[in-house]
């Protein structure tokens, strides 16, 4: 996992990957659906809201320096 007593190797890893061929290719597979909201029920956009604010909420408790 990422945090900040790593990032500097996994960063440092990462920029020597991607400097190490700079032609190569990454492939990405197409798994994303873009939803609009006339697609989502009610109920969906009050779950995506609850959730929302749920994370909000955490996010405000955490201390300042995570």
């Amino acid at each position: 996992m990422l945090n900040k007593d790593n990032y500097v190797p996994w960063s440092s890893r990462l920029l020597l990957y991607a400097k190490s061929d700079p032609d190569r290719k990454v492939h990405v597979a197409e798994t994303f659906y873009e939803q609009t909201d006339d697609e989502l029920t009610n109920k969906e956009v009050r779950q995506m809201e609850a959730d929302d604010q749920a994370i909000q909420t955490i996010l405000m408790g955490l201390p300042e320096d995570i």
